[in-house]
């Protein structure tokens, strides 16, 4: 994300940076391309759903959307937006949340997983720095629960509510180190992730 004249790193880069993200190393890059190519196609599928568009989803896509439908009617959750990108002035950093909605009378900022696996601290530290920028942003209508969505190739899910209280410093440690570390220059302004 560029501000100005400077190119701002998301919060995916700055987890990575910094050594604080999911390690994928052993992980082949064939293996994190299919993961990344899902992960791009379950959050349209879910994004068009939002706009009531609900066709032509490819059949490998169709559980992860079915879980996601499942989380829905099971929650009651209720969107406010999605696919939003939120930029934060004091930290300098950008990230991309995938939904705040109501449910449980508080307002949540959810993230949607397509793993069958999920290491929880690098998921609950990326759920800080979109909080954190969220908040920066909604003083107003800040967001009081923070949870990642399992949304599982068979068809279920699994709702996995994550209090970031305890890592928000981590977080902030991180940005203010890779800043230290002379700024950022990366090439690609997108909040990418392999879920």
């Amino acid at each position: 994300m560029t501000s100005g004249n400077r190119t701002l790193p998301s919060v995916t880069q700055i987890l990575a940076l910094t050594d604080l993200g999911p390690d994928f190393s052993r992980i082949p890059d064939s293996v994190m391309e299919k993961a990344r190519r899902r992960g791009d196609a379950v959050h349209a599928a879910i994004e068009l759903h939002g706009y009531g568009i609900c066709d032509d989803v490819a059949p490998e896509i169709a559980p992860y959307l079915s879980a996601y439908e499942k989380f829905l009617v099971d929650t009651r959750h209720v969107p406010v937006v999605s696919e939003k990108e939120v930029i934060s002035a004091r930290w300098r950093y950008v990230g991309h949340v995938d939904r705040v909605g109501f449910q449980d009378e508080g307002r949540w900022l959810l993230d949607w997983k397509s793993s069958e696996t999920l290491a929880l601290q690098p998921v609950a530290l990326q759920l800080a720095g979109y909080k954190i920028a969220w908040n920066e942003l909604h003083p107003k209508a800040p967001v009081t629960v923070t949870a990642a969505v399992q949304l599982k190739r068979d068809g279920t899910y699994r709702l996995h509510v994550i209090d970031t209280k305890p890592v928000e410093h981590i977080f902030q440690a991180a940005v203010v180190v890779v800043h230290a570390r002379g700024g950022f220059h990366g090439d690609d302004d997108r909040d990418r992730r392999a879920d």
